[in-house]
């Protein structure tokens, strides 16, 4: 109790504040933990051989090794066997195979989801609510939607091996983002539809330059979150294309290989952080995007 000119008041603890300071310095030390573990994994990455072994928690004591990427860069291969023989894939396959399952898979997957969430809650038929309905159980059941059955599919079509295998299995809509989308459209009144029905326009017309427009910022956030996870997929490929090596297949099979002259640490860390510096770049100009809401607006009354 305090007594405040002649009257007693009740102190109120703020028991939200107190929560809310500790969330804040749980926060902060993580941030410092992993972005302590960020700055030592680069310095370790620019570090020689012999100085990572007698120094392998500070900064380099000799001379920064830049040359550790540059030799990366040219030396670093994965080995397929084939009938043939063994080949090699180098770098620059491996990137433009990745470019192709990240970006192409990406699109193909937010492009899918968002149609059919478009005509599964812009038009109230029955067959709506069962597709609705089928991925709701298709999301708890995850055996109707297994790896075995599509790669089985995949070999019955003959696209198995080849980037389509990959895209094939990508117009699935049984995800998530369906969720998403759905709910992104449920917000939309059915104004837009029907003034611009009232002009003439198509189904096709109505999506492509109203409704689309009004979710692009929902759809970019789901395309660089889709891009995110199949950049740093490689049991994918390795799975649907055994031929079409990516980066991070790549990384993976140098993390868990004696190869000679990558098989050190120094060397290990720097082709890593060249493998996440694309996801990094994307998320530094895309970080206000991911996190953005959607804004509705355009109705005249």
């Amino acid at each position: 109790m305090k007594k405040i000119f002649g009257k007693r008041t009740k102190i109120k603890f703020k028991w939200v504040s107190f929560f809310t300071i500790f969330l804040v310095i749980g926060l902060s030390l993580f941030s410092l933990l992993v972005l302590s573990l960020i700055i030592w994994g680069l310095s370790s990455s620019l570090k020689t051989v012999d100085d990572f072994m007698d120094n392998p928690i500070w900064f380099p004591k000799a001379k920064w090794a830049f040359s550790n990427y540059t030799y990366v860069l040219t030396h670093f291969s994965v080995p397929i066997t084939t009938t043939n023989g063994t080949k090699y894939v180098w770098l620059e396959e491996m990137i433009l195979n990745s470019f192709l399952f990240a970006v192409v898979g990406a699109f193909i997957q937010s492009l899918s989801v968002c149609w059919v969430a478009y005509l599964t809650q812009r038009f109230n038929y029955k067959f709506s609510s069962i597709v609705y309905v089928v991925v709701l159980i298709v999301m708890i059941i995850p055996s109707l939607n297994s790896q075995a059955s599509i790669l089985k599919i995949s070999r019955i079509l003959g696209v198995y091996d080849t980037m389509f295998s990959f895209y094939f299995m990508k117009l699935s809509f049984t995800n998530m983002f369906y969720l998403v989308f759905f709910a992104a459209y449920k917000t939309f009144p059915k104004d837009y539809e029907e003034s611009a029905r009232m002009d003439g326009a198509s189904e096709l017309s109505i999506f492509t330059r109203i409704m689309f427009p009004l979710v692009s910022g929902t759809f970019l956030t789901i395309f660089i979150l889709n891009f995110m996870a199949y950049w740093n997929d490689y049991m994918t490929p390795l799975i649907f294309m055994p031929s079409k090596y990516t980066v991070a297949y790549g990384v993976f099979y140098l993390v868990n290989s004696n190869v000679q002259g990558l098989s050190r640490v120094p060397m290990k860390l720097a082709i890593c952080f060249c493998f996440s510096l694309p996801v990094l770049i994307l998320f530094v100009f895309f970080r206000d995007r991911i996190m953005n809401s959607i804004k509705i607006g355009g109705l005249k009354e």
